[in-house]
């Protein structure tokens, strides 16, 4: 069996209720059983939709040498998991596949063949979490190797296993010139549905309504002595500090990072030069470009739906100051908006949804697979550090929402911010206002003497430990490489 490269060692956390009402009672705490059965279906269903939705003459059933065709993938995350249910069940579920994780290929055929099998694996799965409950889950079962392990956590391996094979699968849409089901019903239902969600005009990007609050930006000692100990280092997460309070107004912030499609749309009608060249690779950490990469051809296959990539701080105001001038039909758009890129204080507060936890869903980096794009999911190879070979984005919305409804706020691209980056919080504004102030630390400024500009979120080249709300890094403003993007905030009247 091709193992994962990340194996759920604990439950998955239950996503936090922030972002309600004072008038609404909170929603009754799931059991463990039924937060697991609700993963369950997530995933399951986005699996069962791809197997009903990709053109049967593209399945390909042939044994291939090296990787897996889209109907393989299938076959052997549905199989694993069948392995697995029957274990724990001690029933005779599906077919019998004794230890090994891929069906016979012989026995199906066909896509009716596969869709049938993938939906039985995923029925019969939410069957025995309902029927075994909160108790099953604390029973052990045999494992790969006869070892014996905790049901909780082969649970939460299985639907590991899926969420990366799922992974796998956008690969061959995107390969088809085909955007996943799940992203298409995401685009079709990102219309305004309620006072907190709309849209200015039909180029303009969907925006969410952010109550007004205040939080701690900023990680604790604790959170900074476990990133170190996950990948990190005590001196990259040094700038995470200090702790302090922020008071923000309301504003809205763009459901989605702004898309290829979207951008495109202003580069067609302003004629906006794509650059001179975009950097991919251990290239970034140089700050060198290719000149033959840019937003249109960055290296790797995109959709309309996927993030912009390879634009620079300069590239996205240009973008913020045509949507500016659309949103004010052709008259003079104030400097200040409505658009703008969001301070790094509002992105912080937004991401957190409320949270206070290490990352927006809890504190388990191991449930990572099912909320972000990032190393271990993205079609990356030879993961060494932050770097990979053959990873790339994915079409927005793909991964469930934070408790605001934003997308995508840890994961896949990094998004850039207003501010002009410090080592340290101290003297940064507590308003939430962008900190426009250039730092004295030379290592804070670009060759030219300009302040670096902050980014946030992290991307799919990255490892788990980055995708923290806490997680700073920065960028001269006319960077451009193939893990940036940006998120568009809007002052409201």
């Amino acid at each position: 069996m091709k193992q994962t490269r990340i194996l759920l060692l604990a439950l998955l956390i239950p996503t936090a209720t922030y972002g309600q009402t004072q008038n609404q009672p909170p929603a009754p705490a799931l059991s463990r059983a039924d937060e697991m059965l609700k993963e369950w279906n997530e995933i399951g269903n986005k699996l069962i939709a791809m197997a009903q939705d990709f053109p049967e003459g593209k399945y390909d059933f042939k044994v291939q040498k090296d990787e897996r065709t889209f109907a393989l993938n299938l076959l052997h995350a549905a199989a694993l998991d069948y392995v697995l249910i029957r274990r724990m069940s001690g029933a005779p579920l599906g077919l019998d596949f004794g230890e090994g994780d891929n069906p016979s290929r012989d026995q199906f055929k066909t896509k009716a063949d596969v869709v049938k099998f993938v939906q039985e694996a995923v029925a019969d799965g939410a069957k025995v979490i309902r029927e075994q409950g909160d108790a099953g889950l604390d029973k052990t079962t045999k494992f790969f190797g006869n070892r014996l392990a905790h049901n909780s956590y082969i649970w939460t391996f299985a639907i590991e296993h899926s969420a990366e094979h799922y992974g796998q699968l956008v690969v061959y849409y995107r390969a088809n010139n085909l955007i996943p089901p799940d992203s298409r019903r995401n685009a079709q239902t990102s219309q305004p549905a309620s006072d907190t969600v709309f849209r200015d005009c039909p180029d303009c990007p969907v925006m969410v309504v952010i109550p007004a609050g205040n939080f701690t930006m900023g990680s604790s000692a604790e959170e900074k002595s476990w990133a170190a100990s996950h990948g990190g280092s005590m001196g990259s997460v040094a700038d995470e500090a200090p702790q302090h309070r922020v008071s923000l107004p309301s504003f809205a912030l763009g459901k989605y990072d702004v898309t290829h499609g979207e951008y495109a749309a202003f580069a067609r009608a302003t004629g906006y030069s794509a650059g001179d060249g975009c950097g991919r690779g251990r290239a970034i950490f140089k700050w060198e470009k290719d000149p033959k990469l840019t937003w249109e051809n960055p290296g790797q296959a995109q959709t309309d739906r996927d993030p912009v990539v390879c634009v620079s701080w300069q590239d996205a105001h240009a973008y913020i100051a045509w949507l500016n001038r659309k949103a004010h039909r052709g008259g003079a758009a104030s400097a200040n908006g409505p658009y703008r890129l969001p301070s790094e204080a509002e992105w912080e507060y937004a991401a957190r949804a409320g949270t206070t936890t290490k990352f927006y869903w809890g504190d388990d980096d191991a449930a990572a697979p099912v909320h972000a794009w990032f190393n271990a999911n993205s079609g990356c190879e030879n993961v060494s550090g932050l770097f990979c070979d053959h990873g790339q984005t994915h079409p927005v919305g793909a991964k469930p929402p934070n408790a605001f409804g934003l997308y995508d706020m840890a994961g896949n691209v990094w998004q850039w911010t207003e501010d002009c980056y410090d080592n340290s919080y101290a003297g940064i504004p507590a308003d939430g206002d962008a900190n426009e102030a250039p730092s004295s630390d030379p290592k804070a400024k670009d060759g030219q003497g300009n302040c670096l500009r902050v980014d946030r979120g992290s991307s799919w080249m990255f490892p788990a430990w980055l995708l923290r709300p806490a997680t700073r890094e920065r960028n001269p403003a006319e960077y451009r490489n193939d893990i940036m993007g940006f998120r568009l905030a809007r002052t409201l009247p």
